[in-house]
């Protein structure tokens, strides 16, 4: 039968001593719910929207991404917002129907090495309609999500041992190696095995 492995690492912006960025991971009828969303700003008020918006996610992982995006979104309006991405990953077939609204970086590797596209906007605020994106991962592959304080476009070639490592190496290196100290940054790592 078919898993996820997975591990996450955050960390507050540089003297920060709370995070904005938050992920939650949750299993259900051989599906996984996986979330991660970055507040706009940081310290301790992006922290306690954080916290809030983990509630929500919670509460709401069995919804499908596109309707929790926009549930969220209406749970959002009026406060600072956030950037999410949000997905659905079936155990059985390796399909991820993935949400993103910001700048949350969705990335496959092994098999393929595939970004998952997600829209621009604001969560609460000024939102586009949220669209699907799908993907496949196979056994063996990576799949990641970070929020935008980490670098963006790092390649495979500047962290190879990405294809090797175990789950929580992953997370924590791609946090220390290419995390921004100005800004919050969290990173989902997981391999898919059979």
């Amino acid at each position: 039968m078919a898993r996820l492995v997975y591990s996450v690492r955050k960390r507050p912006y540089h003297n920060g001593s709370e995070c904005g960025d938050i992920c939650v991971a949750r299993e259900f009828k051989n599906h996984i719910f996986i979330g991660v969303v970055d507040v706009l700003g940081h310290g301790p008020s992006a922290a306690v929207l954080a916290t809030a918006i983990e509630e929500f996610l919670y509460k709401n992982y069995q919804m499908d991404p596109e309707d929790m995006m926009i549930s969220l979104h209406k749970h959002l309006q009026g406060s600072r917002g956030a950037v999410a991405g949000l997905c659905n990953l079936d155990l059985d077939s390796g399909e991820i129907r993935y949400v993103g609204i910001g700048n949350i970086t969705a990335r496959t590797f092994v098999s393929t090495n595939t970004r998952i596209i997600s829209r621009s906007g604001v969560i609460g605020y000024n939102m586009p309609t949220p669209r699907e994106e799908i993907a496949r991962i196979r056994p063996s592959d990576v799949f990641i999500m970070y929020s935008d304080g980490v670098e963006e476009h790092f390649e495979l070639g500047e962290y190879s041992e990405l294809l090797t490592d175990d789950v929580e190496t992953i997370a924590s290196h791609i946090v220390s190696r290419f995390g921004k100290e100005e800004d919050d940054a969290i990173c989902f790592a997981s391999r898919y095995l059979e």
